[in-house]
């Protein structure tokens, strides 16, 4: 049990990690494009 929530702490640390990335990556380009306007 100890070593599957373990598994599973990595791979949601992960998940959070891609989501961040891709907010970040949509922020950015949001923000690029308001600035070419």
């Amino acid at each position: 049990m100890d070593k599957r929530k373990g598994k599973d702490n990595k791979e949601s640390k992960m998940t959070l990690t891609k989501t961040q990335d891709v907010l970040f990556g949509r922020e950015f380009k949001r923000a690029d494009r308001a600035g070419q306007k």
